[in-house]
């Protein structure tokens, strides 16, 4: 079966991906309700019951929901996060403590390789005020996911986690000039503009084109 990416949700109102191959399901982040998620995977002809595991990549509330970590616990869905995002998640969510308590709560380290069912997935550091933020490789036998989500400035080494990726999904969401104009808070404003904020659209646009210049032919 080949490799299936599929945007659930993005934005500040919450933000989720879902990521298939040879049977295996997972999702990238779990902003969004239960609900919701269960309707957009219904769209792609799935259902919380083919879900095999859920992998974080920051803390950031728009990234995590608490009513969907109960759905991990009724699911029995293990969820994948750095040792950092553990620590603040249990501070932060009576959800997560009861999937912690559930031996649900499995810990990754940054560019060192989960064995997820068929899937490879290795997280990368990507520059966020959030720390750690992680961007992921994810490589299966019929391609590879090159992710990178909440990232405000980038890299050659992240570049390298990129290229030679048969998908390749990177956020950005703003034109420097009119966040800038927005009438945002100033600190705000800041914040998205910084290097450990959010990529622009041309920050974006090098990056991409970075990333098709390192890579083979084809790609």
């Amino acid at each position: 079966m080949a490799l299936r990416f599929c945007v659930l949700g993005s934005g500040s109102s919450g933000n989720a991906s879902y990521v298939e191959a040879d049977g295996y399901s997972l999702l990238l982040d779990i902003g969004l309700g239960p609900r919701r998620i269960g309707r957009a995977l219904k769209e792609l002809g799935v259902g919380w019951e083919q879900i095999r595991a859920v992998v974080l990549t920051h803390g950031h509330a728009d990234h995590w929901d608490d009513h969907t970590f109960q759905y991990l616990v009724r699911y029995q869905v293990p969820c994948y996060c750095h040792p950092n995002q553990s620590r603040a998640l249990l501070h932060h969510s009576a959800r997560f403590v009861d999937l912690h308590r559930a031996g649900l709560v499995r810990p990754f380290h940054i560019d060192h390789r989960l064995e997820l069912g068929p899937l490879r997935a290795t997280p990368f550091a990507v520059p966020h005020d959030d720390e750690p933020t992680v961007g992921f490789r994810i490589e299966s036998r019929h391609g590879t996911l090159g992710y990178a989500a909440d990232l405000g400035s980038w890299s050659d080494a992240i570049v390298d986690r990129l290229r030679d990726a048969e998908i390749l999904a990177v956020e950005f969401n703003h034109d420097v000039a009119l966040e800038r104009n927005s009438g945002r808070s100033p600190l705000l404003i800041e914040r998205v503009l910084s290097d450990h904020g959010h990529l622009s659209n041309d920050q974006a646009a090098e990056l991409v084109t970075a990333v098709l210049q390192r890579s083979m032919p084809g790609r």
